[in-house]
């Protein structure tokens, strides 16, 4: 799943987790059945719980992908130190560590 649809489909679940709570609230000041609202209040809990896990498991990827950017420049950065080297090596110069 990419970045964008990961933070629609939280959205989403923040939305349907709303709805279902104002409903839950509704339904309780209109007296429906317990099992009704408490059907709705598990579907507003397992909601909520998706949106935070989405969330958690975006910032998760979010900083794993900024680990592996500041991985990558340190390797170019090697890779660039390694190409000058091996320049002087061929023009028969000297390298010193």
């Amino acid at each position: 799943m990419q970045g964008s649809e990961r933070v629609i489909a939280f959205w989403l679940f923040v939305c349907v987790a709303l709805v279902l709570g104002g409903d839950v609230v509704g339904d309780v000041r209109a007296g429906s059945p317990l099992f009704h609202w408490i059907t709705e209040s598990f579907l507003a809990v397992a909601a909520l719980i998706g949106a935070l896990w989405l969330g958690y498991r975006h910032v998760a990827l979010r900083v794993e992908l900024i680990a592996a950017k500041k991985g990558l420049a340190s390797a170019h950065d090697e890779v660039a130190r390694y190409r000058s080297e091996s320049m002087q090596h061929m023009r028969g110069g000297v390298v010193s560590d």
